[in-house]
C-alpha cells in the first residue's frame, strides 16, 4: 500500500495561496500514491490531470519559467546549428531561444498567445498527429510529471524523433528534497501526477526502446533554497502536509535566510536540487 493523500488539504492549499478551487481534479476522498511496478516512478491515483483553464489560470498567478533555467541551459549542449527541435508543453516557448529551428505545442491557450506574440513558432498540434521520424531533437521540460500516461507520451516523442535523434526529458528528482519536503502543494495532483528517481527515468527510456541514456542532476539552487531547508529541518513523514506552529516558523525561517544571502549565491554544487534530466538515443532499429 502507498502513501496516502488527503484531497482536502490540496484544495485548501490551493484556496489559501492562489485562491484557485481544484476540487474537480479529485474523484475520490483519498488517493493513494502508487509504485508502477515496470518502470518504478509513482503515481498518484485517482486524480484527473490539470486542464488547460486550470494552468491559465495557475499562471497567471505564478507566472512562467524564465528562460535561463538549469534543464534548458545543459539542454542546449545538445542542439546543433542545424538541429531541428520539438519542445513538447513549451509554455511560453523560452527554449525556443536555444534553437535555430524550433516547434512547440503546448495545450494552455494563454501560453500559447504569450509565446506567439513573441514571435515563437508554437501551436495547439496534438502529439499524436505530427509525422513519424521528424526531429533531430525532442524535448518534455518539467512535462511527464503533469501527465496520466507518461509512458504514452514517451512512446509519441520517440515516434516523431529521426533515426540517431535524441530525446531529453527533465522532471523533478524525487530523490532530493522534492521528495521529502511538506507542504508542496505543486507536487501534488492536479499539477504533479507522477514522481520520478533516476532509475525510473532511465528505465522509461530504455522501455521505449532508445539507448545511451545519460543522466545530469540540478544542483540546488537558490530559488528552492527555502524548500531544501524545511525539507532537512522537518521532513514529511506522516502526511504530504503539516499545519502546526513548527511548520509555519520553519517556512518562515527559511524564506528569511534566502532573502538575506549574498546576490551572488546561486547554487549549492554538491546538493541535490529540484530537477534530473535524461538524454537519450533513438537507435535505427526502432
Amino acid at each position: 500500500m502507498g502513501e496516502m493523500l488527503n484531497p482536502e488539504d490540496v484544495i485548501r492549499a490551493y484556496r489559501s495561496i492562489y485562491d484557485m478551487d481544484v476540487s474537480r481534479f479529485f474523484p475520490a476522498k483519498m488517493v493513494e500514491l502508487v509504485v508502477n511496478q515496470a518502470i518504478g516512478y509513482r503515481q498518484f491515483m485517482p486524480v484527473m490531470a490539470g486542464d488547460h483553464i486550470f494552468y491559465s489560470e495557475l499562471m497567471k498567478k505564478r507566472g512562467y519559467d524564465p528562460g535561463d533555467r538549469w534543464d534548458f541551459v545543459k539542454a542546449s549542449e545538445f542542439i546543433g546549428a542545424d538541429s531541428k527541435v520539438l519542445d513538447i508543453g513549451c509554455g511560453t516557448g523560452s527554449f525556443s531561444a536555444y534553437c535555430s529551428h524550433y516547434k512547440g505545442i503546448e495545450f494552455n491557450e494563454t501560453a500559447i498567445a504569450e509565446g506567439r506574440s513573441a514571435g515563437r513558432d508554437i501551436s495547439a498540434d496534438k502529439l499524436s498527429d505530427l509525422p513519424a521520424n521528424t526531429f533531430d531533437v525532442v524535448t518534455l521540460f518539467q512535462v511527464l510529471e503533469h501527465v496520466e500516461s507518461p509512458m504514452d507520451v514517451l512512446v509519441e516523442a520517440a515516434r516523431v524523433l529521426r533515426y540517431e535523434g535524441i530525446l531529453v526529458v527533465a522532471v523533478p528528482n524525487a530523490e532530493s528534497f522534492m521528495g521529502i519536503a511538506p507542504n508542496l502543494e505543486l507536487n501534488c495532483p492536479p499539477h504533479h501526477l507522477t514522481w520520478w528517481t533516476e532509475e525510473a527515468l532511465v528505465r522509461a527510456t530504455v522501455a521505449i526502446g532508445l539507448v545511451s541514456p545519460r543522466m545530469w542532476r540540478e544542483p540546488l539552487a537558490r530559488a528552492h533554497l527555502a524548500g531544501a531547508i524545511e525539507a532537512i529541518v522537518n521532513p514529511r513523514k506522516l502526511g504530504f502536509f503539516d499545519r502546526s506552529l513548527k511548520s509555519i516558523i520553519i517556512r518562515k525561517f527559511a524564506g528569511l535566510l534566502r532573502r538575506v544571502l549574498p546576490k551572488s549565491f546561486d547554487q549549492i554544487p554538491t546538493v541535490l536540487g529540484h530537477s534530473i534530466m535524461v538524454v537519450a538515443t533513438k537507435p535505427r532499429n526502432l
